[in-house]
Parts: structure tokens; C-alpha cells; sequence
């Protein structure tokens, strides 16, 4: 039995519509996703320091841990070790005491690690293009371990200044009038 040709190429625009409505339906699904991530994902933002770090006083205190097989104290020893970093003045005006950091770590074998730390202080400046923070970073060593900080050279500091959407950070690079905002802890005279 033959089929008439009208009939075929009728159920072929009917087959193609189905197919366009599915793909276009696909591709609505999509652009939500990716705009929900566009507009309310977070970024974190960091400001970074590779020059003239020092190293300040390192204080070792000692805690008492309590082990649970035996319920014996075992003393653990706690490093403070405070950093000092020259950031730029643009980037100065971004940082706030209390706010989280990292450092990382160059040991003399070429390995790198990092430690936490959280801005401790924010000095005047030491010109008018650099200013002086002041980190402290905490570890706890375990038994028969030595200090992170014992021959190990500090490659950069990265203080976390805030979280952006990818939408905030692409209006801010092309100037579509979203302004920085502006330092929350008070007012502040960077040039004393």
C-alpha cells in the first residue's frame, strides 16, 4: 500500500515542531540555571601581597588536649606567629581588621603549604602608596612535629575582601554603574 505524500510530509512538520519545542524548552531550563548562578552565586574576592612580608615575634603556648582511650591530658603545643605585609593603597581601603587570610608556605625542599590567618591590624601607611598589615596566623602542632614557619621562606598573603556575584564583578569591570562599596568599619584617615 502506498502512503500518500502529503500525509509524510505532514508528520514530518509535526515531528520537526516536537522537536523544536523540546530543544527550546531544554534551552529555557538552562539560561535559569545559568542566570540564577550569574546573579546569586558568591566569589570570593582577595587582595594579595608578595612584597616586603616579615616575619614578627612567634609565641608557642601550650593547651591541654583530653584523649578519650585513657582520658589522660596531653599538651599540645599552639604557634602564634605574627606577619606584617605591604599591600598597595588601592587595595588598602579594601581591608579590615578581622577579616580571614592566607599565607602560603615555601619550605627549602620547594614545597608549598598554607596556614589560615585573620588581619589582625591595619597600619598607617608607610608611604602614599603602601600601607602595612598586620596578620597573625595560629597552628597547633602534633606530637614530635616542628614549627610550619622553621625554614620556610612566605611566598604572598591573600586577605579575602568579600564575595561578589559574577554579575557585580563583570558591571564593575565594564563601569556600568555599580560603584565599590565602601568600608564599613568607620571612617578612617589612611594618610596619619
Amino acid at each position: 500500500m502506498l502512503i500518500p505524500f502529503e500525509s509524510i510530509t505532514e508528520t514530518q512538520r509535526d515531528f520537526s515542531y516536537y522537536i523544536w519545542l523540546a530543544l527550546m524548552f531544554v534551552s529555557i531550563i538552562f539560561a535559569l540555571i545559568w542566570s540564577q548562578w550569574f546573579f546569586l552565586s558568591s566569589v570570593k574576592i582577595y587582595k594579595t601581597s608578595q612584597k616586603n612580608i616579615q616575619n614578627g615575634q612567634e609565641i608557642i603556648r601550650e593547651q591541654y588536649s583530653k584523649h578519650t582511650p585513657n582520658q589522660r591530658l596531653h599538651i599540645e603545643p599552639i604557634i602564634t606567629k605574627q606577619i606584617i605585609a605591604d599591600f598597595p593603597m588601592t587595595d588598602l581601603k579594601y581591608i579590615k581588621t578581622g577579616q580571614p587570610a592566607r599565607i602560603e608556605l615555601k619550605d627549602a625542599e620547594g614545597r608549598n603549604s598554607h596556614l589560615s590567618a585573620i588581619v589582625t591590624q591595619v597600619i598607617n601607611p608607610v608611604n602614599r602608596k603602601e600601607g602595612r598589615v598586620v596578620l597573625e596566623a595560629k597552628t597547633q602542632l602534633k606530637m614530635r612535629t616542628q614549627s610550619p614557619f622553621k625554614n620556610a621562606k612566605i611566598e604572598n598573603v591573600r586577605i579575602n575582601t568579600g564575595n561578589l556575584s559574577p554579575a557585580t564583578i563583570l558591571f564593575r569591570a565594564s563601569g556600568l554603574g555599580i560603584d565599590t562599596p565602601k568600608v564599613t568599619s568607620g571612617p578612617r584617615n589612611i594618610y596619619e
